[in-house]
């Protein structure tokens, strides 16, 4: 009787610690411990959250968009949630802002919007333009009907180009001088450089 008692405990001991150890079913549903993405947290979170400013400015201008035809109304989002492959949930529940999400339309843009207020570096500019649009500026002035205009604007023009010159072409055009001989200079240093360009398309 001691012995059967004794074999009954261990077994019990044995079941218990086997039930303690026994891994969580739900652990293992979601390895990577990601956010599951369905149609209601899409609908009723997501959404509402990244959209909460539009959705504000809607409902100040009076436009019902809680009782409206858009995927800020949840019920109507969920509707069309049920077509929206998964890269198009994905996109939303990933989306950076509420400008990559479609108000009225099922879709979701990969690619933010551009900032408006993000202008690309600008380029120094090549001061060594100076001298070299100086001399085709008084080179244009050697005409005979050139104003005081016409020599600035051809300065103007060259320095906007210039600016996407080689330095080979703005030191030739810089040391051809003014001079009727510099001029033609200058012309053959300007022609080498277009030249190059049309060279480079080929």
């Amino acid at each position: 009787m001691k012995k059967l008692l004794t074999l009954t405990l261990a077994f019990s001991f044995a079941l218990l610690i086997t039930g303690c150890n026994k891994e969580n079913p739900q652990a293992n549903t979601n390895p990577n411990n990601e956010t599951e993405i369905n149609c209601f947290t899409l609908c009723n979170e997501t959404i509402l959250e990244k959209c909460e400013d539009e959705i504000v400015e809607y409902e100040a201008n009076d436009v019902p968009v809680l009782t409206n035809d858009t995927i800020y109304n949840n019920e109507f989002c969920e509707a069309q949630c049920a077509t929206w492959t998964p890269e198009v949930m994905k996109c939303i529940h990933n989306a950076k802002s509420c400008e990559q999400i479609g108000p009225e339309a099922e879709y979701c843009i990969t690619t933010p919007p551009e900032d408006p207020f993000e202008y690309p570096e600008e380029v120094a500019e090549n001061k060594n333009c100076d001298k070299a649009c100086k001399n085709y500026g008084d080179c244009a002035g050697l005409a005979d009907d050139a104003t005081t205009e016409d020599i600035q604007e051809a300065y103007n023009s060259c320095y906007s180009e210039c600016q996407g010159w080689s330095e080979k072409t703005i030191k030739c055009m810089s040391d051809a001088g003014s001079s009727p001989m510099g001029c033609a200079t200058l012309s053959m240093c300007g022609l080498q450089e277009y030249q190059g360009m049309i060279d480079s398309m080929n």
